[in-house]
């Protein structure tokens, strides 16, 4: 990640997940996308210094025949689960645990899990 310098045109924030027009401080992540530092900071869904979001991670819902519900796992989070009614709602679950996760970790200099292949 770089910071963006003077000579290069000003442009606003591109955060994926927000509607942020910021146009101060902007940082160059993946693909060359400036994303300001609030939003590499803040956002709910940008996290470290690899940018890792939850859509990153690999996601599945099964049925638990012991709790009569299903199940949302993370292949790379395996400590971390979801039980629901639906498999959507498990899944969505899941993906809400894994960006809870991934905010902690941003805050505390963790490395969060490389995606699986």
């Amino acid at each position: 990640m770089k910071v963006l310098d003077d000579s290069e045109p000003l442009m606003p924030c591109q955060c994926p997940d927000c509607e942020c027009v910021n146009t101060t401080n902007l940082l160059v992540g993946d693909g060359n996308t400036p994303v300001c530092g609030c939003c590499l900071a803040d956002c709910p869904d940008v996290h470290g210094p690899d940018g890792r979001r939850p859509e990153h991670y690999q996601y599945e819902a099964q049925w638990s025949d012991g709790d009569c519900e299903f199940v949302g796992l993370s292949a790379e989070f395996p400590s971390l689960s979801f039980l629901a009614p639906t498999p959507y709602k498990a899944l969505a679950g899941i993906k809400s645990l894994v960006a809870d996760a991934l905010h902690d970790m941003a805050q505390t200099g963790e490395t969060p899990p490389a995606p699986s292949d």
